[in-house]
């Protein structure tokens, strides 16, 4: 358990990363824009709005990993909440087998 917990925070961690990497490059290229003269709406854009809710909930989801591998006498809540979206994107991947499957690999 501990070792799969440990996964799941790397995992998490990756994922914060890589949408905080987004934000940071889109705060950049925002701030060149109006130093150049241009107008930009930093929220205006919905990839900004996306990079900085993502990067909040794997981070969160990344700590509450690294506290459930930290303390083995953890609340069951917060473990059950540690592998929700890995079985989010389990139950995902069982729809799409079953959705190309039935329809006998047509889409439409």
């Amino acid at each position: 358990m501990k070792k799969v917990l440990l996964i799941l925070t790397v995992i998490y961690l990756l994922a914060f990363l890589n949408f905080l990497y987004g934000l940071v490059l889109r705060i950049y290229v925002h701030f060149a824009n109006k130093n150049l003269g241009h107008h930009d709406d930093f929220f205006g854009d919905v990839t900004n709005t996306w990079n900085l809710v993502l990067s909040i909930i794997f981070f969160l989801f990344a700590f509450g990993a690294y506290k459930a591998y930290k303390s083995p006498a953890s609340h069951a809540i917060l473990k059950w909440l540690v592998f929700l979206p890995v079985g989010l994107v389990v139950l995902y991947v069982l729809w799409a087998i079953i959705i190309i499957i039935s329809s006998g690999g047509k889409w439409n």
